[in-house]
């Protein structure tokens, strides 16, 4: 706004000074005098005003939008973002001033980190011995079931083992009494019972 503003004010000091200079030679009758640049005239200062203000106008000023013009967050947003500086100067106070730790307080740090880490440590050993009694707790229970099962195993082998005896024994049994039924049979159908035959 200044700068239109400054620019309306140029274009009315320049209409001013033309229609003074037109006035008074239409008085006189005369025709405006034209002073010579080169001789260093009057007119030449002129000339170089009116040639800057000419630059001045013909570059063009780009308007940018306030955030205070917008009712949208995003663009309100956006634009206080852009409103704000791009980059930030720090100026270095050089390396005399920079503050270095004394040996007292990196002692101490060290110190600090020392403790953290023998906590930590001591933190990870008991870790590791859990873990490994919750591991060796495991392997017992797991051999505690494996050697069930191998007993079971072994009884159920045993008694099938029985069974399978027991089978063939009464298997053996039900053989001889079927001869000893035939033998019974051939010697029922003879005419003369061989007594002999019998014992």
């Amino acid at each position: 706004m200044e700068h239109l503003k400054g620019k309306r004010d140029r274009v009315r000091k320049k209409d001013l000074e033309e229609q003074a200079t037109t006035g008074k030679g239409a008085a006189k009758g005369k025709a405006p005098a034209k002073a010579d640049a080169k001789k260093g005239g009057k007119g030449a200062p002129a000339a170089s005003v009116d040639k800057g203000a000419a630059e001045e106008d013909s570059v063009e000023i780009r308007v940018v939008p306030q955030p205070g013009d917008h009712q949208n967050v995003g663009i309100k947003a956006f634009l206080d973002h852009f409103s704000q500086p791009r980059l930030i100067h720090v100026k270095s106070q050089g390396m005399h001033e920079n503050r270095k730790r004394d040996d007292p307080e990196i002692e101490e740090i060290n110190a600090k980190r020392q403790a953290q880490r023998d906590t930590e440590t001591e933190k990870q050993d008991v870790h590791v011995e859990e873990r490994n009694s919750l591991k060796e707790s495991r392997e017992v229970f797991k051999q505690k079931i494996l050697d069930r099962v191998d007993n079971e195993r072994t009884d159920y082998k045993d008694s099938l083992q029985t069974s399978m005896d027991n089978r063939t024994e009464f298997r053996d049994a039900i053989v001889l009494r079927k001869e000893k039924e035939k033998a019974l049979t051939d010697l029922l159908t003879n005419e003369k019972i061989d007594l002999a035959a019998l014992t």
